[in-house]
């Protein structure tokens, strides 16, 4: 009885301090050692779903192709020459009067967005006046003649997902901002509003074009989505025949992502994306701001820099040409490199270490140099 009694009052044994600590730290290191696994499973779902993204956009672009027998061109125009050369590149002559409509509107049909793509007033540009929306006046800026038949709210309100990477960090999925510094040098103060646009055209600009041996004819070889271009196709839509280079050695558009609106080089958001553009103006992330979907040239910049290479707050040019900047590079939230879509409606991830000649040839239709490895 006495044994029982003394059994039955020895105390219960817990964990002791260090016992719980160890327990804890082990617990912390098996979580230290898994998240990076999670995080890097998450990145290659997004990855996948951008890819699939582009991949989509493919199909829309050659679905287009083969109703019109040319691809969606960069930009189409009520009136007036798309560009004048004496202005210099990229600006629109005096003549143009801003209803610019860009190519991420014209593939809408087929991309299950026929409603979206019926709402908009062709006849107007896509700009708004009221910069909240929220009184519903919008109207276009012009040079001449008169347009005041207002611009369709659902443009400035609808989130297009497939054009969106899901890696890329964006705040919203609406940008509203002052219109660019074109629109603005038009005298009138507007703004552009839309869900993002994570993949443009590119065309070659600067010291891409002086990657090429000498005798390359460079007023006849273009880009896909090129506002540039001498004979047009750019604006008028590139026929599948004028790839002379291959369509599997093209490429159609590629990732370039700006969130917040900004300027980023190396992983950091840096400035505004038109940096001399003047105290009430910018440029923005918008799928139908033409500016941002076509007006993207390609060039070589150094690592880190990041301002738009005008005048005085011009960056020195570099060999890098993708993921050093989104100003001039092709830009991406994936580790290592960005993914673009080739005219033959495949996608490949592109290392952000390629040679700029080799990038600089796959961005040119007709240039007729040979390929490196990419």
């Amino acid at each position: 009885m006495a044994l029982t009694e003394g059994i039955r009052r020895q105390p219960k044994r817990g964990f002791t301090l260090i016992e719980l600590l160890v327990v804890i730290a082990i617990i912390a290191i098996l979580i230290a050692l898994l998240l990076p696994a999670v995080q890097q499973a998450r990145e290659a779902a997004r990855r996948t779903q951008c890819k699939n993204n582009l991949k989509q956009l493919g199909l829309a672009f050659h679905n287009y192709e083969s109703t019109y027998n040319r691809f969606a061109p960069a930009l189409t125009m009520l009136r007036g020459p798309i560009m004048n050369a004496a202005v210099g590149e990229g600006i629109p002559s005096t003549t143009d009067d801003g209803n610019f409509h860009a190519w991420p509107e014209l593939i809408l049909p087929f991309m299950e967005q026929t409603n979206l793509y019926s709402s908009i007033n062709f006849s107007v540009g896509m700009n708004y006046i009221d910069g909240t929306l929220a009184t519903g006046t919008v109207a276009n800026v012009i040079t001449g003649g008169n347009f005041s038949t207002a611009q369709s709210l659902l443009p400035a309100t609808t989130v297009i997902t497939g054009f969106i990477c899901p890696s890329t960090p964006h705040s919203s999925n609406r940008y509203t901002y002052v219109d660019d510094w074109i629109a603005g040098s038009f005298g009138s103060t507007t703004y552009h509003s839309g869900s993002p646009l994570d993949y443009v055209g590119k065309w070659p600009r600067g010291n891409v074009h002086g990657t090429f041996a000498s005798g390359v004819n460079y007023g006849t070889s273009h880009a896909m989505l090129d506002i540039n271009s001498a004979n047009g196709d750019g604006c008028g839509g590139v026929k599948i025949a004028n790839v002379t280079d291959g369509t599997s050695n093209t490429i159609l558009v590629g990732e370039n992502a700006a969130p917040g609106s900004k300027v980023w080089a190396l992983g950091q958001g840096k400035g505004p994306l038109c940096d001399v553009c003047g105290p009430n103006m910018a440029m923005g992330p918008a799928w139908n701001d033409w500016q941002w979907s076509v007006g993207s040239d390609l060039r070589g910049r150094a690592p880190g820099t990041w301002k738009n290479g005008v005048g005085a707050n011009a960056d020195a040019g570099g060999n890098c040409a993708i993921n050093c900047t989104n100003y001039d590079n092709y830009y991406s939230f994936h580790t290592g490199g960005a993914q673009i879509l080739l005219v033959d409606g495949s996608v490949r991830f592109v290392s952000q270490n390629v040679d700029l000649e080799t990038l600089a040839r796959l961005v040119h239709v007709n240039d007729g140099q040979v390929l490196g490895e990419f």
